[in-house]
């Protein structure tokens, strides 16, 4: 998909195919919901994991610039 705001969860903002996420491979993952340009992970003890663009707080952090 499109990574122009790393919506992918790499460090890249090239558009890929979809790919593991190293970072959550230890996670079990419950849940996974998508915007256009961010993702949002729910793990099974129910933590959330979000990344990609936060310019209007899709993300949840008070700090837009994250």
């Amino acid at each position: 998909g499109r990574n122009t705001h790393f919506q992918l969860g790499n460090s890249k903002t090239t558009s890929q195919q979809p790919h593991l996420i190293q970072a959550l491979e230890t996670f079990k993952i419950q849940s996974i919901a998508c915007g256009s340009n961010f993702t949002m992970v729910l793990s099974s003890d129910g933590k959330v994991y979000g990344f990609g663009q936060n310019s209007n707080g899709q993300l949840g952090f008070r700090d837009f610039n994250k």
